[in-house]
Order: C-alpha cells, then sequence, then structure tokens
C-alpha cells in the first residue's frame, strides 16, 4: 500500500488517540486500583510498545496491505501477547480492575491475547473501549473481539468532523485497509449488525450528508445494507453503495 502523507487531518487524529507521555507500564500502577480510564491508557500504552517491539502485529497488517508505520502510530496501533498478566502483582488493585473490565479472564488470562489491539476514542478523544483482531485462526475462538459490554467508542471518529460523505466500513481492518490507500473519510461499524447509538449520535453532531456503504460484497453485507439504514431513517441523509467484486471486503 502506498504510504500514506502527514497530512492536517492525520496528525489531529494522532493527537486524538494519543496516550499521556508519561504512561508507565501496567506494572507500575500501585495497588489502589486505577479508574478505568487509566487502566485503558495503561495497558494501551503497554500493547503499543509490544507492537513495536515484536514483528508479529505488524507482519499481520502487512498482510492485509497496511504497511504505513504512521498509521500504525496515528491509531496508535497495539499488540497483545499474552505476557500482560506476567507484570501484574497478585491480589493488586490493578489487576482486579483489568478482570472487571474484562481485559483479563476469570482465569487470569489475558483476554486479547494473539490479536492486534485497536484503542476506539469517545468525543473527548479518550480510550474507552478496544477491538481485538486475532491474527492467527484458532477453532472454536472468534476472530472479533471487543471488552465485554456494550460497545463503547468509535474508530476513525474524525472522518465526520472533516468530511459530509461518510463511508461506513464492516469492520476497523477493512477500514484501515481504505484509510491506508488515502481515504481518510471511513468509519467502521462492528460487523454487520454492529452501528450504534454511538455512530448515529455523531453522523447527527456533525451532519452528515451522504453515507456510501463499503461493506463486504456478501449475503451478508448486502443484507446488512437495508438494515442499517433503517437505523438512520431519522437523519437527512442520501445513501449510496461501493461497488466490490462479489465475495471481496
Amino acid at each position: 500500500a502506498p504510504a500514506v502523507k502527514r497530512t492536517a487531518a492525520a496528525r489531529s487524529t494522532a493527537k486524538a488517540a494519543a496516550t499521556p507521555a508519561a504512561a508507565e507500564d501496567v506494572a507500575a500502577a500501585t495497588s489502589a486500583t486505577p479508574s478505568r480510564s487509566e487502566l485503558l491508557q495503561q495497558v494501551l500504552a503497554y500493547y503499543r510498545r509490544t507492537f513495536e517491539g515484536t514483528p508479529t502485529g505488524a507482519a499481520y497488517l502487512a498482510g492485509r496491505g497496511i504497511k504505513s508505520r504512521e498509521l500504525f502510530e496515528t491509531f496508535q496501533i497495539g499488540y497483545a501477547d499474552g505476557t500482560l498478566p506476567g507484570t501484574l502483582s497478585k491480589g493488586s488493585g490493578t489487576r482486579a480492575g483489568l478482570r472487571e473490565l474484562g481485559l483479563l479472564t476469570a482465569a487470569g488470562r489475558e483476554f486479547f491475547a494473539g490479536c492486534v489491539v485497536f484503542p476506539l476514542l469517545d468525543d473527548n478523544r479518550r480510550c474507552v473501549g478496544m477491538y481485538g483482531r486475532r491474527v492467527k485462526g484458532e477453532a472454536g475462538k472468534p476472530k472479533h473481539l471487543y471488552l465485554p459490554g456494550p460497545h463503547r467508542g468509535l474508530f476513525n471518529r474524525e472522518a465526520a468532523k472533516r468530511s459530509k460523505r461518510v463511508i461506513l466500513a464492516e469492520s476497523v481492518i477493512d477500514a484501515l485497509s481504505g484509510i491506508s490507500r488515502g481515504v481518510d473519510n471511513i468509519i467502521p461499524l462492528y460487523g454487520t449488525n454492529g452501528l450504534t447509538e454511538e455512530h448515529i449520535e455523531l453522523l447527527r453532531a456533525e451532519g452528515t450528508a451522504e453515507i456510501v456503504f463499503a461493506f463486504d460484497a456478501d449475503a451478508a453485507g448486502e443484507a446488512a445494507i437495508p438494515r442499517t439504514m433503517q437505523r438512520l431513517a431519522g437523519l437527512p441523509l442520501s445513501y449510496r453503495k461501493l461497488a466490490l467484486p462479489t465475495g471481496e471486503d
């Protein structure tokens, strides 16, 4: 994929996704339980360093045609290699907090282990959720992972602030593929049924005029378009569909 130039929009997105410069390893947290926001920022910083220190996550994205290191930085992409629990003291407030958030399982394992991880941001540019894409298929395990509970946050929400025409993709990886090719007005849903109230409110607040559907060219993608349009019926939008070869995403 061609390199993406450092535009003002990209710099704005980078600022939106960036973690605090002073963020330390999760292991450095005190025994008191940090807030949800603090925990997410600490874990995001840990995953970001893991992504930079191991080739697995970048190799997976390169296989999907996403190779720009600037994009990796802009969107603060991380990788979970399963080492997070080993940085935590037993019985610490941090460990308890991560288990409550779902970042650790009840058995103490890392929920996103083996995933490229993407922060999902609220309108105040805070990380409020995470999406993980498993880099290797494993029988009986889902490829797409989200923190337990309702979806929180959006990926590339700045797109609706930059353009009155917004392209909706099925997944974060699909959106990032488009962004890596210079199309930056893309916002992903969370699967074919993944339009959230947060998506709808963003489109309403930013006065989006046109939606372009870039769903997978398969039966599920085709069926999702009228369902999504019905959910958006209260907004003054026009619609069109991006033509993709059958079976392609």
